[in-house]
């Protein structure tokens, strides 16, 4: 995960890139997890807020998930794929 901003930047402009990372398997199946204690409510309040330019609750979500072995094998297979690294 070394490689975030990278993976950001990769993202800029590229909305083939998003779309199709958005639409993944690994991308559907973490915003399941995401969603599972509180229907989605907490992800929508950080989404809103990270629309906002408060991009806290989002990396804290993220830290979260990060304790979650299998959470952060499917955020590692997304950043891989944003850097290119998945073929």
């Amino acid at each position: 995960m070394n490689n975030m901003p990278d993976a950001i930047r990769n993202l800029k402009g590229n909305k083939a890139l998003m779309q199709s990372l958005t639409q993944s398997k690994e991308a559907k199946q973490l915003m399941r997890m995401l969603s599972e204690k509180d229907g989605g409510a907490a992800l929508k309040k950080a989404a809103n807020a990270a629309e906002r330019g408060n991009t806290a609750e989002m990396a804290k979500m993220i830290a979260e998930m990060m304790k979650d072995p299998q959470a952060a094998a499917l955020i590692q297979r997304i950043n891989d794929a944003a850097q290119g690294k998945d073929k």
